[in-house]
């Protein structure tokens, strides 16, 4: 919850959500220290970022490392003046990552909506050694509502790319909602302006149940199947509608 906060521009609320659930249980996850870090780097609180991700850091061991956090931690280490400990870890990055080392596949995990905010984390990336490349991101003004995602959607066919490895997935999603995917069914509908989903059985890259917010992407393409982006709280997936 507290991380859609932050990605939905809301991290103030996603900071107090995130303290008052620590007061809760003493004993909380190191996801809890993420998102404190990531929703102060969102608002520019650079050096309390920081502070929380090299917190986190240490729950982690240096073999499996949380790839998002590295990611958020590098960017905080270069707009700190940090170089030398940015460029660091970012070797230590490249040796988990699944090649090619891609910006646009790496920034999908991190879907703020935020131009700014998206700026600065790739930026931070950038200058530790993160090849240049394009890469999407998300405004409130491109933001789909209700009835033009139940237009958009239902009745056609959703392909979409899986954010970690571009892997195309199909989805038919009849008019009433009612969905089929290979070995699976499930259901679609519209709530709060977000498209909602079931599946029967949890598949990669889509949870088994959840809500997310649908966006316009002005640089896609149907061929590309990036026309446009959902984000949830694994990251962006971009699709396309074919009939």
């Amino acid at each position: 919850m507290a991380k859609i906060l932050n990605y939905a521009g809301k991290s103030e609320k996603a900071i107090n959500f995130t303290k008052r659930a620590m007061r809760l249980d003493p004993q909380y996850p190191a996801d809890y220290l993420i998102v404190l870090g990531e929703s102060n780097f969102a608002l520019g609180n650079l050096e309390e970022a920081a502070i929380y991700l090299e917190k986190a850091q240490t729950h982690y061991p240096q073999n499996r490392p949380n790839m998002t956090l590295l990611e958020s931690l590098i960017a905080t280490y270069s707009h700190l003046g940090r170089n030398e400990e940015a460029q660091v870890l970012f070797e230590s990055l490249k040796k988990v990552m699944f090649p090619p080392v891609s910006l646009r596949r790496r920034m999908n995990f991190h879907p703020y909506n935020s131009p700014k905010v998206t700026g600065r984390l790739a930026q931070g990336l950038i200058k530790a050694g993160m090849p240049e490349e394009a890469y999407y991101t998300v405004s409130d003004e491109d933001r789909l509502r209700g009835d033009k995602i139940r237009t958009l959607v239902f009745g056609r066919t959703m392909q979409s790319l899986e954010p970690m490895y571009g892997i195309e997935r199909w989805y038919e999603i009849a008019k009433d909602g009612e969905a089929t995917r290979p070995n699976n069914i499930g259901r679609f509908w519209i709530d709060n302006d977000m498209l909602c989903y079931q599946w029967q059985k949890l598949k990669p890259g889509l949870s088994e149940s959840g809500c997310v917010p649908v966006f316009k992407n002005p640089s896609g393409s149907q061929e590309r199947s990036d026309e446009y982006l959902l984000i949830n709280e694994w990251g962006m997936s971009p699709f396309t509608m074919v009939d």
